[in-house]
């Protein structure tokens, strides 16, 4: 009699993610969400940004569905999120997001300028008077 044997193997894929950026551009002082879906089981994920992050670094999560909230980012710049995955049967390409952050915004109170103006202005000509013996 012919004994065989028969196996079959099933190769795990490489986990993939996809990170998304929910507004990738802001005004100074507010944040952003970021959120990454993931396949194929990743056991782990790595992630960095540019400039460094002192929350979004390491493992941030790999489950199916994750959030990341950027905090509050000051400009006017550039901040760029990166991450990757992996499992026994490797990495997923690197997927990267970049948030840009606007100049901040100034605004002068018109008013309020124009009343420190004419203060200025008055106490100016008072002390022009003097210097000019006028009095005050």
């Amino acid at each position: 009699t012919d004994k065989s044997l028969s196996t079959t193997f099933n190769r795990i894929p490489t986990p993939t993610v996809d990170l998304t950026v929910n507004n990738s551009n802001i005004d100074n002082g507010t944040s952003t969400t970021l959120s990454w879906t993931t396949t194929n089981s990743p056991t782990s994920c790595t992630a960095s940004a540019t400039p460094a992050s002192s929350t979004w670094t390491g493992d941030p999560g790999h489950g199916a569905n994750n959030s990341y909230s950027t905090g509050n980012l000051t400009g006017p710049g550039k901040y760029t999120y990166s991450i990757y995955c992996t499992n026994t049967a490797g990495s997923s390409p690197t997927d990267s997001v970049t948030v840009n952050v606007n100049e901040p915004i100034i605004s002068i109170n018109t008013q309020a300028s124009n009343k420190i103006s004419n203060s200025i202005d008055t106490q100016l000509l008072q002390y022009l008077q003097y210097l000019l013996g006028g009095g005050i």
